[in-house]
């Protein structure tokens, strides 16, 4: 592939050791809080499950709100594979973020990542519907493992949050990919 290529894998976006239910009690949304007497909330890469929940939760809080405006961090390319985000890593470093997208524009990531797509959905042809998947054990270690996956159950993380903007009545939401740097100061 273009993006999935010989010495890279697919991981599990969220480690095991802290895929329990949030503190606000969301399973899949991951370290969710809210900023201390502010109306922003932040989280780590949410499963698909959880963003509605996420969005409800904020309007739980604040009744009043219309808007909803989410940014995504992350500077990384992410699929999102049976409602799960997978992010690319080198193979011989899969515990670790890749420098090859660091300073990478939001339009340019979200470009990469619909080639991701593309990719992962070419392996499923290749494999009848299996594609290699890593997981992260309760101990740390990197685990491979093969899934079954529809390629229905394939998206970008633009075409996840265009898919909750309109199944979400309550609120108007508006996702905008606005990438930095890990450890950037």
């Amino acid at each position: 592939g273009i993006i999935l290529r010989a010495g890279t894998l697919l991981k599990l976006d969220q480690w095991a050791s802290r895929s329990a239910t949030s503190h606000e009690g969301i399973k899949g949304a991951i370290g969710f809080r809210q900023v201390p007497s502010s109306p922003i909330f932040a989280l780590g890469q949410p499963s698909e499950d959880a963003i509605l929940h996420v969005v409800d939760r904020t309007r739980d809080v604040f009744p009043n709100v219309t808007k909803v405006l989410w940014l995504n961090l992350r500077e990384e390319p992410i699929a999102m594979l049976l409602g799960e985000p997978y992010c690319l890593r080198k193979e011989i470093m899969s515990l670790r973020n890749l420098k090859d997208y660091s300073g990478v524009s939001g339009a340019r990531l979200e470009v990469l990542e619909d080639r991701l797509v593309s990719d992962v959905l070419s392996e499923l042809r290749t494999f009848e519907n299996r594609i290699l998947l890593h997981t992260e054990t309760e101990d740390g270690h990197v685990a491979p493992i093969w899934e079954d996956v529809r390629p229905d159950e394939v998206q970008s993380v633009r075409q996840l949050m265009d898919k909750a903007r309109g199944a979400s009545a309550k609120v108007e939401l508006e996702y905008r990919r606005l990438p930095l740097t890990a450890m950037s100061t």
